[in-house]
């Protein structure tokens, strides 16, 4: 299973972890790991200052961590909601592989 916990402070995403494998069909055929990854790094692509954040990956495990240091602008936390609409869409579709928390909202 593949969880999401989303973190908010004052109603903007200050961190956003992605754990797990979905295993919803053999590797390298898990069209819900890649509907995850592909809304998850394509967003992250669109940050206009990716050094604002802390960003961890590890593919063995499947992490994915963003946490937001400072300098964040409007046009980030803007991306950073749209990835979150973007994963919500993909649990309600797929509520056996993917699972998400958030706090603060």
């Amino acid at each position: 299973m593949i969880r999401i916990r989303c973190e908010r402070n004052d109603g903007k995403i200050q961190s956003l972890i992605i754990t797990g494998h979905a295993n919803s069909a053999p590797k390298g055929k898990d069209i819900v790991c890649a509907a995850v990854s592909a809304v998850s790094f394509g967003g992250l692509n669109a940050l206009d200052n990716p050094k604002a954040f802390m960003i961890e990956t590890n593919e063995d495990d499947g992490t994915l961590k963003v946490e937001a240091k400072s300098g964040v602008t409007k046009h980030d936390y803007e991306v950073l909601d749209t990835i979150m609409i973007q994963l919500k869409s993909i649990e309600e579709s797929a509520k056996d592989f993917v699972q998400i928390v958030e706090k603060g909202c």
